[in-house]
């Protein structure tokens, strides 16, 4: 697993950090993306990625 504030990075808000080059990221929990993409009960169709 990748690291983006180690080495020189900055933790930044809202799950956004930066890392030794200055290229900034934004970190998702994988729990999210299942969540996003399963739908409802009531079979609302998945949102768009």
């Amino acid at each position: 697993m990748v690291h983006p504030n180690r080495d020189g990075g900055a933790e930044l808000t809202c799950g956004w950090c930066t890392d030794r080059w200055g290229y900034a990221w934004q970190i998702m929990p994988r729990v999210l993306m299942q969540v996003l993409s399963a739908g409802d009960a009531a079979g609302e169709p998945p949102l768009p990625r």
